[in-house]
């Protein structure tokens, strides 16, 4: 969509006259320019396209070919499994998030990285409706604008749909109303349970569980690796507890 720039726009960017000689000044004073140099832009250049979008998915940093190479043909065909550990991808999350931490105003260890956007949308949105749930009871509706991206949506739509749930089952209105007949619905929070190898939980697991809910009673299960042939249990954790 092209749109010509007006007196507002003009002022916004501190310009005196919004002219074409005024925009390509302006691009070319800015301190950020160089870095311009560093993202693959030579084909939009040539078809004169401006490309803003950077939320779905953004120019291609001209490093990242190289470093997509290095991690599929060294790091992971020659280094296999190892590669975990030799290059430091179970720790990969935390180290870009404490570089993210420097960008918001948080500190080392303060900021995990996981997921998806709607996945970490939904926790965000869970957490929020749990915290307004104690506090203002009769607030249970998650108001969102349909223009919101598709995935995000259907994340709050769920998110929705079970504070209705349980909204409904905390007063009866299930058995009231003959619903799951001659099945006794238990209104207490549900209990997590998560197995896996000892060795192959996520880092981050224990920061993701440290925000859960002390009402939900999380237990983690470390098997031992053999567990094909037959299951040994290496540690059982409660929530967010560490390994010793």
């Amino acid at each position: 969509m092209r749109r010509q720039l007006n007196s507002l726009d003009a002022k916004v960017l501190g310009m005196s006259e919004p002219t074409r000689d005024a925009c390509l000044a302006f691009d070319r004073d800015d301190l950020l320019a160089p870095l311009r140099a560093q993202f693959a832009l030579d084909a939009a250049d040539a078809s004169r396209l401006v490309y803003l979008d950077g939320n779905s998915l953004g120019p291609l940093p001209r490093a990242a070919a190289a470093r997509v190479r290095q991690v599929v043909e060294v790091e992971w065909g020659d280094g296999l499994i190892r590669s975990w550990n030799d290059a430091g991808w179970i720790t990969l999350s935390q180290r870009i998030a404490d570089k993210i931490a420097r960008l918001v105003g948080a500190g080392a260890g303060e900021l995990v990285v996981a997921d998806s956007t709607s996945v970490n949308l939904h926790k965000v949105l869970a957490a929020a409706a749990q915290f307004a749930a104690e506090d203002a009871p009769s607030r249970r509706v998650v108001l969102s604008d349909r223009t919101n991206f598709p995935t995000d949506l259907y994340a709050a739509e769920a998110l929705d749909y079970w504070i209705r749930v349980k909204w409904h089952l905390d007063r009866g209105e299930f058995k009231s109303c003959g619903y799951f007949p001659g099945m006794q619905l238990r209104p207490d929070p549900p209990r997590l349970l998560l197995v896996s190898p000892s060795l192959e939980f996520h880092p981050t697991t224990e920061t993701i569980l440290s925000y859960f809910s002390h009402a939900i009673d999380v237990e983690r299960v470390g098997l031992a690796v053999e567990w094909r042939q037959g299951l040994r249990v290496m540690f059982r954790l409660t929530g967010a507890q560490r390994p010793q």
